[in-house]
């Protein structure tokens, strides 16, 4: 039997705010109602807390017991426990970018996902399937990588084994497109599934390596694109 080609270009999803409808703001906001701290500054510790669970450096009973000492408060067991209630309760896949995920993968384009998480969220997103079809799965804990650092994106690029130039990437912060751009990929903000795959498609008609500087245009590339290209893609 004849071994079928291998896609040689690939649409990257970011998961939370793309794939998956969720933000851990949510549970930030619940917790700061609870301790009836400030809503802004409460987010600001647990986010920044939350890089060393995302690397996978330390779990989540030490997350807690870090944002506690950074709060100067004790975090209740009952409060703690909502870190994956919140988010097992309310993440949903959003239907409209899952149909696209099917097609791509029927039209034999490679799809991945990369993704700032940690162990705990990746569990659930495990036990309901919300990962199949995603190949390879490139997870910032299991990574040890963050987005938007080059790091994580060589490192990623490295499991896809394809050139930057081969690769687009969506992400609903503009910080992690811009990350990804500068490592050489294809990448574009997450506006809506419609947005998305128009500009998805338009590369996939005319992408790949020879032409990926139309659509990207690092900063190397940059001086050498048209001016009105450089401000139609200002922007991705």
């Amino acid at each position: 039997m004849a071994t079928r080609p291998s896609p040689r270009r690939a649409v990257v999803f970011d998961l939370g705010g793309v794939v998956i409808r969720w933000s851990d703001e949510r549970t930030f906001r619940k917790v700061a109602r609870h301790l009836d701290l400030s809503p802004k500054r409460v987010s600001a510790i647990m986010e920044d807390v939350e890089r060393a669970l995302e690397l996978g450096t330390i779990g989540l009973s030490e997350y807690w017991d870090r944002v506690g000492r950074r709060l100067d408060r004790a975090i209740p067991r009952s409060v703690r426990r909502w870190w994956i209630e919140e988010f097992e309760r309310h993440a949903r896949p959003d239907p409209s970018v899952t149909r696209w995920i099917a097609q791509l993968r029927k039209r034999r384009i490679a799809v991945a996902c990369l993704s700032n998480t940690d162990a705990t969220h990746v569990r659930v997103l495990r036990r309901r399937g919300w990962l199949r079809g995603f190949s390879p799965i490139l997870l910032s804990n299991e990574l040890h990588a963050l987005k938007p650092t080059r790091k994580a994106f060589d490192r990623a690029r490295r499991q896809l084994r394809l050139p930057a130039t081969d690769l687009y990437f969506l992400d609903d912060k503009q910080v992690n497109a811009d990350g990804a751009r500068r490592a050489g990929w294809n990448a574009r903000r997450y506006r809506g599934v419609a947005d998305a795959r128009a500009h998805v498609e338009r590369w996939l008609r005319h992408g790949g390596r020879k032409r990926a500087e139309t659509f990207s245009c690092a900063p190397r590339s940059a001086a050498r694109c048209p001016k009105r290209r450089r401000n139609e893609l200002s922007s991705w």
